[in-house]
């Protein structure tokens, strides 16, 4: 029978990430003992274990060991894996208080890591005569017994007593897990199944017990039902899982293919999940990251770790919109990939081609060759799909465990000389397997056959240099390049197709901003039946924020039919919209997708984007900036129409140079005179790199009092100044700029305006195209 530790031991606590420096510096001398303490209490709830351990040792230099202090530090050594030091302090406790039960069960916990028998009898005996009926005893008298294969308990004892104490306390989720990874690794399924059948008849169809019985139905084989299980548990509410069941219920969905809800499980136990239990799910990603990223993580605040997660991934997800997490989806798809075909008893639990793999999945090409008495088995990969520079790896079989290598020569069991004296056949044979990934290795396999006697190292330091210099180039990229990207291309279900999205911010109601979001739809991207005439073009649209963790705070969603009479395709025509809410100011990431549901063209496209705020009322502010065809005053009400002027908007941001630049924007909290008049000063400042913009002074149908206009090496500024009689304290202003001789490119517009009474001043800017 295979052993199980403890829940919440250090072994479910994998490699912890190097070095300790947040850690360290985190608690300067001048905290005070009292808020090391609270901090320490608040890293051990959070089960930041190296926060924990550096706040007590900070203590323990200050003020004189107490019991408690000391159990806190040895839990927090025990998983940082620190048993050793775990020992000492939970006996330090014991001489402090020698009736400390939680310095006894602690000990319990490290004799099981640490194999001692003789240790661990005679604390489950210091255990019975405090406490003889305690189920702690009893629990740890169990695993004592499987782990150390105590005689005077049968076979049995270790399933009977854990499921004796699962039966009168169904509740104590620890147990619970245990025993049931017990049945799935020792393969006692079918008691599992017995089992929990039994406790749903005495406690009802409880969601635990459920996830239990999913887990052991999913390594019977019996994944309908295992599938079932899991919809019953969604359905009752996945929150009622503990945030480690969720996890352990995703990598089950993952395995079923259930992506949504093995997704919706992830998320769900990431938002709420403790700084241990984030540490064993980031070791998961850990070879898909950069250092930075290990860093990031490391210094993240406790209790925000799991929150990190949802954003690594966050970030990665090409269907934003969606539940489902396609880069995550693929990433468990190749972690179970390479703990099968790449397996090792090494931790991670997979070789060096498994780290690779996880990276960038399957290679475009590999070649390999069987190793003999002067050749390693060797194998080469070739990642060369959309990279300019292909990335390649070698890996050479060393002891059964395959080890990438920046040469081919590692493969030789002589050195590459020796080879060469006795005729080189090894060598050519290794690099002329390589020919079908690169040519280099043909050139190589060649020079090698056609060398005639000599020293090869000198060889090699002179004429072949190149040649064997260019070979350790391509296999460089590998460890440079390939280290900080990855490989992944999603393919979507839907056709692609473009549209644009521009979105603003303005004054909303209260403390919330308004958000606008216009989309843009080019004729020319509408696949239709019948293109003529009037055409209709069912359309989904939808807008996505997330904060800054990637954690979603707002979706809007809009299902419409577009009309368009004499239709002509073209990239020039735009169907343009509009989707709105209101949201607080701040940081957030913006997904937009928008979807023609008859013919299944979608496209999704994110962003950042800051959202202004327009609270106080004692600042002046200004709006985002509005690019528009045109600006009409009309007080008709309609989706384009803001404060009386009717807006058409051009999301692309690109216009045709005989077409005219409209630009909309609002100012808020002007301060009138005492004649209740308000006065602005607006400088128009008009710039783009290396071109004269001499003729870009044309700012035509803006009202006020033309002031004057400088030129600038690439840029121009017109100012103007207004008096505004306009009641209440939002003021809308539009422009049009003349741009039919700007020449083509990219132009930035800023807008600066200060009120002439109170001397604020506030500005925006935008950015916009100019083309034949």
């Amino acid at each position: 029978m295979s052993f199980r530790f403890p829940i919440g031991s250090v072994t479910l606590v994998l490699v912890l990430l190097s070095g300790n420096l947040a850690a360290q510096t985190e608690f300067a001398d001048t905290l005070s003992s009292e808020k090391l303490y609270e901090l320490s209490l608040e890293a051990l709830e959070n089960k930041g274990w190296k926060r924990a351990r550096e706040a007590m040792k900070k203590w323990l230099e200050r003020e004189e060991a107490t019991a408690e202090v000391l159990v806190m530090l040895g839990k927090a050594q025990l998983n940082l894996k620190d048993e050793k030091d775990a020992e000492k302090s939970f006996k330090k406790a014991l001489e402090k208080d020698e009736q400390n039960m939680d310095a006894l069960l602690g000990l319990c916990e490290v004799y099981l890591i640490r194999n001692k028998e003789k240790n661990m009898l005679n604390t489950l005996e210091q255990i019975g005569e405090l406490e003889p009926e305690s189920r702690k005893l009893l629990y740890y008298r169990a695993l004592a017994a499987d782990r150390f294969e105590l005689e005077e308990y049968g076979e049995s004892y270790f399933w009977d007593t854990l499921e004796g104490l699962v039966k009168t306390a169904p509740d104590e989720m620890g147990t619970l897990n245990i025993l049931c990874d017990a049945y799935i690794n020792d393969r006692f399924l079918e008691r599992g199944i017995l089992f929990l059948t039994e406790m749903q008849d005495l406690h009802g169809e409880r969601s635990e017990i459920m996830f239990q019985l999913a887990r052991i139905y999913t390594h019977t084989g019996d994944e309908d039902l295992a599938r079932d299980l899991f919809a019953q548990i969604e359905e009752a509410g996945i929150d009622n899982l503990t945030p480690r069941q969720r996890v352990m219920m995703a990598q089950e969905l993952f395995t079923l293919e259930n992506d949504n809800l093995a997704c919706e499980a992830y998320f769900s136990a990431a938002r709420v999940m403790d700084d241990n239990l984030a540490l064993e799910m980031f070791q998961d990603l850990r070879d898909l990251t950069t250092s930075d990223q290990r860093r990031e993580f490391e210094l993240t605040p406790t209790g925000r770790k799991g929150i990190f997660l949802i954003s690594f991934w966050g970030r990665k997800d090409p269907t934003p919109t969606t539940v489902r997490n396609e880069r995550l989806v693929e990433h468990y798809r190749r972690l179970r990939y390479v703990r099968k075909e790449y397996y090792s008893a090494l931790r991670p639990g997979y070789d060096e081609r498994g780290r690779v793999y996880i990276k960038h999945g399957e290679p475009d090409q590999k070649t390999s060759l069987s190793g003999n008495w002067a050749i390693r088995d060797n194998i080469s990969w070739l990642y060369s799909k959309n990279r300019s520079n292909p990335l390649m790896y070698h890996f050479v079989s060393r002891v059964n465990y395959y080890r990438m290598a920046y040469s081919l020569e590692e493969a030789l069991i002589p050195d590459i000389e020796s080879e060469m004296s006795m005729g080189g056949r090894n060598v050519e044979e290794l690099f002329r397997s390589r020919a079908e990934i690169h040519p280099k290795y043909d050139q190589l396999a060649n020079e090698v056959h056609n060398f005639q006697g000599g020293s090869f190292e000198y060889a090699r330091r002179t004429y072949l240099q190149d040649l064997f210099h260019d070979e350790l180039l391509l296999t460089e990229r590998g460890f440079t390049e390939g280290e900080v990207t990855e490989t992944y291309e999603h393919e979507f279900e839907e056709e692609p197709m473009n549209f644009y999205y521009f979105p603003v911010s303005l004054k909303g109601p209260d403390t919330l901003s308004a958000l606008g979001v216009y989309f843009g739809l080019p004729t020319d991207q509408i696949k239709v039946p019948d293109p003529f005439g009037t055409v209709e073009v069912p359309v989904e649209l939808e807008v996505v924020l997330y904060d800054s963790w990637w954690q979603e705070v707002q979706r809007t969603t809009v299902s419409k039919t577009y009309r368009v009479p004499n239709f002509i395709p073209s990239r020039d025509a735009m169907i343009p919209d509009l989707l709105s809410m209101q949201i607080a100011p701040g940081y957030y990431h913006m997904a937009a997708r928008l979807k023609q549901t008859r013919t299944n063209l979608m496209q999704i496209y994110k962003s950042n984007f800051y959202v202004d705020s327009y609270r106080s009322e004692d600042s002046l502010s200004l709006s985002d900036l509005i690019l528009a065809t045109s600006v009409v005053e009309d007080n008709q009400p309609s989706k384009f129409n803001l404060r009386g002027h009717r807006i058409t908007p051009l999301p692309s941001s690109s216009f045709k140079s005989d077409m005219p630049v409209y630009v909309y924007y609002e100012l808020y909290n002007l301060v009138p005179d005492s004649t209740g008049t308000k006065h602005i000063k607006v400088d128009y400042l008009v710039s783009s790199s290396s071109r004269d913009l001499s003729t870009a002074r044309r700012i035509i149908n803006t009202l006020g009092r033309f002031i004057g206009v400088r030129n600038e090496v690439g840029k121009v500024v017109t100012t103007f100044e207004h008096d505004i009689s306009r009641p209440g304290n939002i003021d809308p202003i539009y422009i049009s700029i003349d741009a039919s001789a700007y020449v083509d490119g990219q132009y930035n517009l800023l807008v600066t305006t200060e009120d002439m009474v109170s001397g604020q001043v506030s500005t925006k800017d935008v950015t916009f195209i100019i083309s034949k």
